[in-house]
């Protein structure tokens, strides 16, 4: 996901590498006639687009009676379904859960997003648009329990994938790769933290947008997506919305590898002290173990080296691991040496991340001007994120030759 600032976020490398914005208020009607594109169609969607999010908010926030919301929202649903719809956008309205509504974008139509949704349909994945997603500020996301992408704004007023579809394209890609045999790369960057139940409902020094859970795989969309942005800068070095996000990007970045590592070596102080509680579910070919830190023992609260470790007590993390490696597994003895075995991998993957990341984030710090980026300064940005990708390639290589060689 890439939350907007409010907060700002965010690929699956189809070769179709085709943002979120949102208006004021909604229309009482529509104009047929306005030409799809046209800026007055892009203001009446905007506008429509911004009233649905706006009662979204008003009805979680409990502004607004649920009875009064469904009657608004199905008015204004059949406006935005048929916006879409003149734009070239086939949909279809679906309804996954009471916190999720949206149209989902089929395979067939003229917009330039139809060619998207068609590829990734192919590899089981839904585009849909959804503004309950936008209520979150959020521009955009990827559920991987229902592989659906909810796209941005941007992307359909302007039929190009930007920044933050590039990163909910990786997060997908990620998935994906993620269950292969070689992919073993990906699955370390599957893991999840999550610290809705531990007494302060924060995650070690986590940025304000993700402070109670994120999954390791920020980073590799983070990275994807800054790559976009800088990609619009050689284009428009006066652009400042890309650069306002290219910064975001590096804060964050550093913010996810420190905040992964602090934590890691807690999960880990707490497998090593069998101070936690595990569980699995399937997710074929895969196993998701998910690993809950319990309260340690008076012994170990009275010689732990850092006292601090009980302020994750309720922390949830999500492993991902091949079922294989579970079959071999028959005692708790074993689960235990399979945890510490995956939490010192990712934080040894993590701690090889932390240069390349710390450059580029000073890199990006170094930007003087908010109004416009320099060339020297963009060089330098460019070369900090080759340097990371070469980083990230590199240790896929190794890790993807290592499987070859056990088989």
């Amino acid at each position: 996901m890439f939350r907007a600032n409010r907060t700002i976020l965010a690929g699956l490398f189809l070769s179709l590498l085709l943002n979120s914005s949102t208006g004021i208020a909604a229309p009482a009607c529509t104009n047929l006639f306005l030409k799809p594109g046209s800026p007055l169609w892009r203001l009446q969607i905007r506008l429509v687009a911004d009233q649905l999010t706006h009662i979204w908010k008003s009805q979680r926030e409990k502004m607004m009676t649920y009875e009064t919301f469904k009657a608004e929202e199905k008015k204004l649903n059949a406006t935005f379904q048929r916006l879409l719809e003149e734009a070239g956008l086939k949909v279809r309205f679906n309804v996954y859960n009471p916190d999720w509504s949206g149209f989902e974008i089929l395979p067939e139509g003229t917009h330039p997003l139809v060619r998207v949704a068609r590829s990734l349909s192919r590899k089981g994945i839904t585009l849909a648009v959804s503004p309950s997603v936008w209520a979150k500020d959020a521009l955009g996301s990827f559920d991987s329990s229902r592989k659906v992408i909810n796209v941005d704004l941007e992307s359909i007023l302007t039929g190009r994938v930007g920044f933050t579809m590039s990163h909910e394209l990786r997060h997908a890609h990620g998935e994906l790769r993620s269950y292969m045999e070689d992919g073993a790369y990906e699955r370390i960057f599957r893991t999840e933290l999550n610290a809705e139940n531990t007494p302060g409902r924060r995650l070690p020094g986590a940025d304000e947008s993700y402070k109670d859970y994120f999954a390791l795989d920020e980073i590799l969309a983070h990275r994807q997506s800054a790559t976009y942005l800088v990609r619009e800068l050689k284009k428009n070095s006066s652009d400042e919305v890309a650069i306002s996000y290219l910064k975001v990007h590096g804060e964050r970045l550093k913010n996810f590898v420190e905040t992964g590592l602090a934590t890691f070596e807690v999960i880990k102080r707490k497998v090593e002290s069998s101070a936690y509680h595990v569980s699995w579910a399937p997710d074929r070919p895969m196993v998701a173990l998910y690993v809950k830190l319990n309260k340690s023992g008076i012994l170990t609260r009275w010689f732990q080296s850092d006292a601090k470790d009980d302020d994750l007590v309720g922390l949830k993390a999500k492993f991902v691991i091949p079922m294989a490696e579970l079959r071999e597994i028959d005692d708790a003895k074993g689960v235990r040496s399979l945890l510490l075995s995956k939490i010192d991998a990712t934080i040894a993957e993590l701690e090889i991340l932390r240069s390349p990341v710390e450059s580029l984030s000073e890199a990006i710090e170094s930007i003087k001007s908010p109004k416009k980026v320099t060339e020297k300064e963009l060089r330098d940005v460019e070369e900090a994120l080759h340097s990371l990708a070469e980083t990230i390639s590199q240790r896929r290589r190794v890790m993807r030759d290592g499987h070859r060689t056990l088989h």
